[in-house]
Parts: C-alpha cells; sequence; structure tokens
C-alpha cells in the first residue's frame, strides 16, 4: 500500500493539475492511504486481543495533553468551517494512566465528531469528577439515535448516521474503548438525535503529593 500510494503520487506530480487522469491518480492515493489506516486499526485490534500491548501507569498533566490534541486538529477543523476549542475547568489536573494511549483514543474521538459534524462545533472539555478525569468531546453533529447508542464502541458497527457515503471502517471507537479501558478507565456516549453527541472518557486521578 505505501508503494501504491508513492507510485500514485509520483505520477500525480507529473501530471497538470486539472484533468480526470490526474483526479483518478489522486484518488488512487487516497484510497491507498484509506486501507493502510485500516489495516494499521486491524493489527492494533490484533494486539490488543492477544494482549500485546503494555500499558503506563504514570502521572501526566491533561492539560497539556488536551491542548495539544486542539492545536493537531484545529487545520482540520478550520478547513471543515467547524470551530474547535477546548474547555476546562480543573488547571492543573494530573491523570494516572498511558498518555500516548489517552491521545490516541481522544484522537479516534475527536477524528469522528469531525467527520460527522457538518457545522457549529467541536469542544474537547477537561475537567474533575469525584476521583476520576474526566475528558469529554462534545460536537454539534446530528446525534444518534437510542437504538443505536449502545453499539458504538463495537467494532466494525456504524450507526445510521454514518450512512452518508463517508469513509470509515467502524473501528475507532472501538479502539478507543479498549485503550481506556486498558488504563482502568471508562468511556461512555450520551447523544440525541439533532442534539449533538458527547463521548466522556474518564481515568484514575493521580493520587495527590505531598512537597
Amino acid at each position: 500500500l505505501a508503494g501504491l500510494d508513492l507510485a500514485a503520487q509520483t505520477l500525480s506530480g507529473q501530471l497538470p493539475a486539472g484533468g480526470d487522469t490526474r483526479l483518478f491518480i489522486d484518488r488512487i492515493s487516497q484510497e491507498a492511504k484509506r486501507l493502510a489506516d485500516i489495516l494499521f486499526n486491524l493489527n492494533q485490534l490484533a494486539a490488543l486481543d492477544a494482549e500485546e500491548i503494555s500499558v503506563e501507569r504514570t502521572p501526566f498533566l491533561v492539560d497539556d495533553l488536551v491542548r495539544s490534541l486542539i492545536d493537531r486538529y484545529r487545520p482540520r477543523a478550520s478547513a471543515s468551517e467547524l470551530l474547535l476549542r477546548v474547555e476546562t475547568t480543573a488547571d492543573g489536573l494530573v491523570a494516572l494512566g498511558d498518555r500516548a494511549k489517552t491521545d490516541q483514543a481522544l484522537q479516534n474521538i475527536v477524528d469522528n465528531a469531525l467527520k460527522f459534524t457538518r457545522a457549529g462545533e467541536v469542544v474537547v472539555m477537561a475537567s474533575l469528577n469525584r476521583d476520576r478525569v474526566e475528558i469529554a468531546i462534545r460536537d454539534t453533529g446530528p446525534g444518534i439515535a437510542p437504538r443505536y447508542l449502545s453499539r458504538i464502541f463495537e467494532r466494525f458497527y456504524k450507526a445510521d448516521r454514518s450512512r452518508s457515503g463517508l469513509p470509515g471502517s467502524g473501528l475507532g471507537l472501538s479502539i478507543a474503548r479498549h485503550l481506556v479501558e486498558l488504563q482502568g478507565g471508562t468511556i461512555v456516549a450520551e447523544s440525541n438525535p439533532g442534539a449533538g453527541t458527547i463521548v466522556r472518557v474518564r481515568l484514575p486521578r493521580a493520587p495527590l503529593t505531598s512537597a
């Protein structure tokens, strides 16, 4: 797939900007990347099923993670004329878990939110929920009917709102669930048709230490 993508990019660079040939070559490159993403997700699920993925349990700053995530996805949101912003109610909040795996789980959730939100905003919120750190992603998308909501974290499952021809494998949220639960965390979704969706990730809070 990498070779196919490289060949397509090389051909694309030798063609004029317009025309059907350039259009089809660029489509080949896009499809190669999409298939590569699907294979990556499948390999990761296989590793998760085989319990081959190790998990760190170390403190990390939630604010730093969330702001880095926002910076990474802001250009994509702007290109879709969406507002992507952050809300935090507890500066200096520290979670206990695997920062890299939490980041990947949140990437999958934000990617999903941006994909299905046509207008409005996606907000990443960080707060303290009792003895847990909560990171929630809220969108102004079409929402999900109650009969589909309980299944959105199943692998390969695509709810009714995704029957719009948008690309996707139905693996992103399933992987996010696995990565969060590996750390002793939980993930839940709340939604109503026409009212957007909120996905809440809760992780253990790092214990307070005295100076």
